[in-house]
């Protein structure tokens, strides 16, 4: 419970604002959805707000979502907050390379909503 919420936080980290759009439609409501469109601004909101899960684009511009993943386990605090990849991205070693660093999995664009629902579900209960 964080400063009188019940439900848990979900950072939606992805540089176009329709995927944005699609998982606050998705999972707004059980879920409180905090967006960013970049790396930067994901940072700066996690130093604001402890997140049950990230749910985080592979292609982002400028850092990519491996890159900043790898960055957020090596902080202390942020270690052990799991974290969906998000990818359009065909090439299944993205993937491999993010479940082996620790990813609790990954969801293909366009988003399926059942997908989504059920993966989000089975990591937060």
């Amino acid at each position: 419970m964080r400063g009188g919420r019940m439900s848990k936080v979900i950072l939606a980290v992805d540089d176009q604002a329709e995927v944005l759009q699609t998982i606050d439609q998705i999972l707004g409501g059980p879920y409180e959805i905090c967006a960013a469109q970049t790396t930067a601004k994901a940072f700066a909101m996690l130093h604001n707000e402890n997140f049950d899960l990230i749910l985080l684009d592979v292609m982002m511009p400028g850092m990519t979502g491996i890159e900043f993943f790898e960055y957020i386990k090596k902080q202390k605090y942020y270690e052990n907050t799991p974290v969906v990849f998000l990818t359009s991205e065909a090439k299944m070693e993205v993937v491999k390379q993010a479940l082996e660093l620790g990813a609790r999995g990954y969801v293909k664009k366009p988003i399926d909503p059942a997908v989504l629902k059920s993966t989000v579900a089975k990591i937060l209960g």
